[in-house]
């Protein structure tokens, strides 16, 4: 073991043994949301039940008639558990997250216990990243593997489709919620460390990370709304198989290949209106959608975001804890 990782080590012990409730706290909590998570998944391996069981029309698998019993099970199973699993690893990086990050200058300087630490420590910065090392690499870390987990109980909840080319569930599997974790450590460690009382950081931290998120969120939604195409309706290939992507309107094609909206075809073309079927059957309908290849990259930049929130977060705590006076 490395110098630099044996230190790493007496600073995590030392965390757990000043913040020991909350340590253990965080720790059970994220132990149950994994095991859960995984025993789920676990579970719906152990059916062995093969992708082309969930298909329609063509694509579906004949020699599967048999197991339709276990099928129902599958989905059973997959949809009322599988809901509740995932809103355990949705609320990872909540828990975690608030809890340690406030905790690690908030709660010391409410117990009036880091003027101690800071009296004896080389300074101020290393007695910070002392702390702030142990439970950002546990927070970021738990939830990147939660995440993995939930990726996996993506493809095993709806096997029609690919987890890595469908919007469900973006920003609470994969990448995405690893770094949602480090964002709300880097929110928490800040409110923490200006606010100097844990109640009132744990609500602070708690607005803003629910907040950061929506309008995160938001702003991604914008993003892909710029980069739609349009798509006949119903998305699904020749082969039985479900295409992905983000709905966001119903318009139409006409004869000459130009999309349009409804009310625009009501307006221009009285045939339309007149619902005339010799006319209409050149008409198609489409779907505007952010298709789903685009889903890997999104996530990413879900991820940066959430990253360089939490790191601005803990480099605005090194600036609260340099300019706070002793109490």
């Amino acid at each position: 073991m490395s110098e630099r990782a044996r230190r790493l080590a007496r600073s995590l012990a030392l965390q757990v043994r000043i913040h020991r409730f909350e340590a253990v706290a965080v720790a059970i909590f994220t132990f149950a949301a994994l095991g859960a998570s995984a025993g789920l998944w676990a579970r719906l391996l152990a059916f062995g039940l093969q992708r082309s069981c969930f298909a329609s029309g063509p694509g579906f698998d004949q020699g599967c008639a048999a197991r339709q019993f276990e099928v129902t099970d599958y989905l059973t199973m997959a949809g009322e558990l599988g809901t509740w699993v995932l809103i355990g690893i949705a609320f990872m990086p909540l828990v975690a997250g608030l809890v340690l990050g406030v905790s690690a200058v908030g709660q010391e300087i409410e117990r009036r216990t880091a003027a101690l630490a800071w009296s004896v420590a080389p300074s101020r910065r290393r007695w910070l990243l002392g702390a702030v090392v142990p439970g950002a690499v546990f927070v970021t870390a738990a939830c990147l593997v939660a995440g993995v987990i939930a990726n996996g109980l993506e493809a095993a909840r709806n096997p029609t489709v690919d987890p890595n080319l469908t919007f469900q569930h973006l920003g609470l599997r994969g990448v995405a919620i690893g770094a949602a974790g480090l964002g709300v450590f880097g929110i928490a460690l800040a409110a923490g460390a200006r606010l100097g009382r844990v109640l009132p950081a744990l609500l602070v931290s708690g607005a803003l990370a629910l907040g950061l998120y929506a309008a995160t969120s938001w702003g991604i939604d914008e993003a892909l709304k710029s980069e739609t195409i349009a798509r006949p309706y119903p998305m699904i290939d020749d082969s039985g198989w479900w295409e992905t992507g983000r709905v966001y309107d119903t318009r139409v094609r006409t004869p000459e290949g130009e999309v349009i909206t409804w009310d625009e075809a009501f307006a221009r073309y009285p045939e339309f209106q007149q619902g005339d079927p010799e006319f209409l059957q050149d008409w198609d309908q489409v779907l505007i959608t952010a298709p789903g290849e685009l889903y890997p990259i999104t996530e990413w930049r879900m991820a940066i975001v959430f990253a360089a929130i939490g790191l601005a977060g803990i480099v605005l705590a090194f600036a609260f804890v340099e300019r706070r006076r002793p109490t």
